[in-house]
């Protein structure tokens, strides 16, 4: 969760501008008004504006009189150590304007990750992946997790060179993740992929199930399952059934072998 999701930072801005059209009472009300309009109709620095934020809020009486629960406690603190990270902009971004400072505090609150504390032990924990790194758990359920979205494409860098294996006129880009044969293009599943990139690695060895099964999906091998010869055929049929040569060979009782025959 990011602190744009637990605290609506442009209807929180959104109240305090009322508080510019006078519609606030009170005495301080109307003088953060009369302040912040004028600001508004000014460049100030980021920390400036951090101060003029914090005022405006002030003056509507944000977040209310009641007590706050935990989650909502901890979204407020949360929430003032943002408009401390823009006030230690000044440096870089210098005066801005009034849409503009509110467009970059909206935008340090999409970047913040927010996940509240919890009390206890709670049977069930609904976490990021950042949140969750270095915890243990005795069951894990990753939503949206598939061989077609995890591990998730590279984002490679134009101005390195992208290494691409190659067998007779297979080629596997391996950052951009990318397959063809004699130019045609070739779409893969994750673990497609993975199993001919093992396969190219390590052209000419012969490859057991068992270290296959290890290498692809992590597993050890049962000779009851029949998961490499499943994904081994969908493999051949894309990259083999309608080429010449033949790349993608059983040797019986020892194993799979990719060779130029």
């Amino acid at each position: 969760m990011t602190i744009a999701t637990a605290l609506d930072t442009r209807s929180a801005v959104a109240g305090a501008s009322i508080s510019m059209n006078g519609i606030a009472t009170g005495k301080v009300a109307s003088t953060t008004s009369r302040n912040t309009a004028s600001a508004a109709s000014r460049k100030l620095l980021p920390g400036q504006w951090s101060g003029v934020f914090r005022n405006c809020l002030k003056a509507v009486g944000w977040p209310g009189d009641r007590p706050l629960s935990s989650h909502e406690f901890q979204a407020r603190r949360a929430f003032g150590e943002v408009l401390d990270g823009l006030g230690r902009l000044d440096g870089l971004l210098g005066p801005l304007g009034f849409a503009e400072a509110v467009r970059r505090l909206a935008q340090l609150c999409r970047q913040r990750l927010f996940q509240p504390e919890t009390r206890g032990n709670p049977a069930i924990q609904v976490l990021g992946v950042l949140e969750s790194a270095g915890l243990s758990f005795d069951a894990l359920w990753v939503m949206g997790m598939n061989d077609d979205l995890w591990p998730p494409p590279p984002r490679p860098n134009p101005l390195l060179p992208a290494e691409v294996l190659r067998a007779a006129d297979l080629e596997l880009d391996v950052l951009r993740r990318r397959v063809s044969r004699a130019g045609r293009r070739i779409d893969l599943t994750a673990k497609e992929f993975a199993l001919l990139e093992l396969f190219l690695r390590r052209q000419g060895e012969v490859l057991a199930r068992s270290f296959i099964a290890s290498q692809v999906w992590d597993m050890n091998f049962d000779s009851d399952t029949n998961v490499v010869e499943v994904a081994i055929r969908r493999l051949r049929a894309k990259v083999d059934d309608d080429f010449s040569p033949k790349l993608i060979h059983t040797l019986r009782g020892m194993g799979y072998v990719m060779e130029i025959r």
